[in-house]
């Protein structure tokens, strides 16, 4: 499996670094940690300027990098670099894990750091969901979750005194998406027996297809949902305190991303079948292919 972290020193990072463990990941795995360094914008500036920029901050404390015009040091970047690689190996001693730092605009450049390196997962950091978080959001997870052709983990800071098996809930929206949130999920590799929900729109074939899943494993909880999946889904995380949410995005951008990132406290992620071709193939507009199955 290859992996691609976003990874800027703040506490979203470290964060993060400390979802890791309980995200199912493979024992071996290709990791690339990728520091972004954006440049700053000129010395003058209006308080429009202040606001635009902090929408497409990267980092944390950005909206305070951007009143100071400080740029972050890039080897204090690459000392907690190397601490955040030295935590994930005492996790994960055989992942091959390099730290890479970057100049460019964040979200741009990762997504086409992801196309060359084509990744399996890009995971990445995000606010919570404050008004400041969602505020920020917005501009660099959300973007990432979207538009990125691979699956894409975000994770959030939260509480972690959870009393239970950890909690997985899926939302689909079709039989195609249901398969492939399975797949994914049942190719991890879980800690702990695991609890899972899921919710689904009552389509005739999809309701056959999760029948079908309930007589393998009666233990799944199944519930249709016959209005807004995604609302359902924000409400069902905070009743239910789903340690994780997953979702699909076949064809690019569903609806559910925005909604379900902006409103839940648990790391969400977004399945999908397609990857980056070639990175010569880029200008040919050729950007998809199905992920081998």
């Amino acid at each position: 499996m290859k992996l691609m972290i976003a990874y800027d020193g703040s506490v979203q990072s470290e964060s993060l670094v400390a979802d890791l463990y309980s995200a199912g990941l493979p024992d071996i795995a290709d990791v690339l940690l990728i520091t972004i360094l954006e440049d700053l914008p000129p010395a003058e500036f209006s308080r429009f300027d202040v606001v635009e920029r902090a929408k497409n901050a990267f980092r944390a404390p950005s909206l305070l990098g951007v009143v100071s015009h400080h740029r972050p040091d890039e080897d204090v970047l690459r000392e907690s670099g190397a601490a955040a690689v030295t935590r994930m190996r005492r996790m994960f001693s055989e992942w091959n894990i390099e730290h890479r730092i970057i100049n460019g605009a964040p979200v741009e450049t990762l997504l086409a750091e992801a196309i060359v390196w084509q990744p399996d997962l890009i995971l990445v950091g995000s606010h919570g969901r404050s008004l400041v978080g969602r505020f920020l959001l917005g501009s660099f997870s959300l973007e990432v979750a979207s538009r990125a052709l691979c699956s894409v983990r975000v994770s959030k800071i939260v509480s972690s005194n959870h009393k239970h098996k950890p909690r997985i809930l899926m939302g689909s929206d079709s039989v195609d998406s249901v398969d492939h949130i399975l797949k994914t999920v049942a190719g991890r590799e879980w800690h702990d027996d695991t609890d899972v929900n899921i919710l689904y729109t009552p389509q005739p074939e999809l309701v056959k297809a999760v029948e079908k899943l309930r007589t393998f494993d009666p233990e799944i909880v199944t519930r249709p949902v016959a209005f807004d999946l995604g609302s359902e889904l924000v409400n069902e995380s905070k009743n239910w305190r789903s340690d994780a949410i997953f979702i699909a995005d076949l064809h690019q951008n569903s609806p559910l991303i925005s909604t379900v990132l902006g409103q839940t406290a648990c790391p969400v992620e977004i399945v999908r079948n397609t990857r980056p071709k070639n990175a010569e193939n880029l200008m040919k507009g050729e950007l998809y292919t199905e992920c081998p199955q």
